[in-house]
């Protein structure tokens, strides 16, 4: 009986660490997508204006790196959609981490008293 005693400590003990672990990561999760959607519109924009100097012909500013411009935007917006569908798998997935957290919070707490 000790045994199993001391086991599920240790398994109370890991499972805490890995949750306050977990909690930093979703920290630093959360700054990143707190700040990339308006970061990457930004640069979509850089973009577009990098595409108006590059008309009307061969003596616009941007003229020799259309392509590559074209390229990146292409890029920049693909890598948008990409981190919409990130944030909202990850919002389900925060809650359900707090959800179960909480619960296992609750029955220990009542397995403790």
């Amino acid at each position: 009986m000790l045994s199993k005693l001391r086991k599920k400590k240790d398994l109370d003990q890991e499972f805490k660490d890995l949750c306050n672990q977990a909690d930093g990561d979703l920290a630093v999760l959360n700054g990143i997508l707190g700040i990339a959607p308006d970061q990457i519109e930004k640069m979509i924009r850089n973009c577009e204006e990098m595409l108006l100097d590059s008309l009307p012909d061969k003596t616009a500013d941007y003229f020799e790196e259309r392509s590559d411009i074209n390229k990146w935007k292409g890029l920049l917006e693909q890598a948008r959609d990409s981190l919409a569908d990130v944030q909202a798998d990850h919002a389900e997935k925060e809650a359900k981490y707090k959800e179960i957290k909480a619960s296992y919070k609750k029955a220990t707490e009542i397995e403790d008293s």
